[in-house]
């Protein structure tokens, strides 16, 4: 089962740019009270199939942009690209 995301802590930052602009959850500032009561009973108030699509739309993107398989990729693919440079840095 999918889920929302609720993101508490500084904002802004990657993760909540994600948030917003996928619109997968809440965002509550690290240390605000009355926004994180009002999210929960928004949360709570919410209809089920509302929190269902925003799950979905969540894990879509986590999928989609976060799988290990893409986030390895990536990093090897920044690894070969670094050590590539510096070899040329040193032939020259």
């Amino acid at each position: 089962m999918s889920r929302p995301i609720l993101l508490l802590g500084p904002i802004p930052n990657y993760a909540s740019d994600l948030v917003e602009t996928n619109r997968i959850g809440w965002l509550v500032r690290h240390g605000d009270v009355a926004a994180m009561k009002a999210v929960l009973h928004q949360i709570a108030s919410g209809s089920r199939s509302d929190l269902a699509a925003m799950g979905s739309r969540a894990r879509a993107v986590i999928e989609r942009h976060y799988r290990q398989d893409r986030l390895v990729g990536r990093f090897c693919d920044r690894v070969e690209a670094t050590m590539s440079r510096g070899q040329h840095a040193h032939a020259a």
